[in-house]
């Protein structure tokens, strides 16, 4: 594992522990990409991620975990392992504790019953366009996605159906997976599912950037993602 050295602290820093070993799932929103990358080291001032955006040195970037703490970044030493972040503002030491929760992974159980913490349930979730099918009861149900993270995703149901918490489906999402999940609430036309395994980092960011590409080419005006929608507006800068 490489080390964070490129991270260089201030005086007022100077007491803080040293770096934290960690494997936990980010979303890193840079100037011409919006992904997933993956968080190994992390303190208070920065973090050490892996990531396949081409970012640059002294670059701007977003760590985001979860809905409530976005991290505006510069990006420090970049090489083809790892890179290192800096903070804008070091994390709070109740901060640096929720994201270390976020590196132990929910249960299958967990998953099923909805009974993980909700810090361990906030891996990020990434907007794309893809057509996605659900077994259930024995019936093929036609929807759409509205987000997928490694844990589950979120999806738009063709017709209204009545689904239970807890209840066991096969999904299948266009270009990236078909697996068992467990639904984790329902509405009339939309469903959260969690996967029983979650998907792998790699291949998940390899499907997400190769959607991002298509997208960037897309003529449609209604994508509901901000983010997702100014990184496609500086791509076609």
């Amino acid at each position: 594992m490489g080390d964070v050295n490129e991270i260089k602290p201030t005086s007022r820093h100077l007491h803080l522990h040293p770096p934290r070993p960690l494997l936990a799932v980010g979303r890193l929103v840079g100037a011409n990409s919006d992904d997933v990358c993956l968080i190994v080291d992390i303190l208070a001032t920065g973090a050490l991620v892996q990531t396949r955006q081409p970012l640059r040195r002294d670059g701007r970037v977003t760590l985001e975990l979860g809905e409530h703490m976005r991290l505006p970044s510069r990006v420090g030493r970049v090489t083809p392992e790892d890179v290192a972040l800096e903070f804008d503002r070091p994390l709070t030491p109740e901060q640096l504790i929720e994201v270390m929760a976020r590196g132990t992974p929910e249960t299958p159980a967990e998953a099923a019953s909805g009974e993980a913490t909700a810090c361990r349930r906030q891996s990020p979730r990434l907007r794309r366009c893809a057509a996605a099918e659900l077994l259930h009861r024995g019936r093929l149900l036609d929807g759409d996605l509205v987000d997928i993270s490694t844990g589950g995703a979120c999806i738009d149901l063709a017709d209204p159906t009545v689904m239970r918490r807890g209840e066991r489906l096969e999904v299948r999402i266009a270009g990236v997976t078909e697996r068992d999940a467990a639904v984790r609430w329902a509405s009339a036309s939309r469903i959260g599912v969690a996967f029983t395994f979650p998907l792998s980092l790699w291949k998940l960011d390899k499907w997400l950037l190769a959607e991002m590409d298509k997208c960037s080419v897309c003529e449609a005006s209604a994508c509901s993602a901000p983010a997702f929608n100014q990184a496609l507006a500086r791509r076609r800068a």
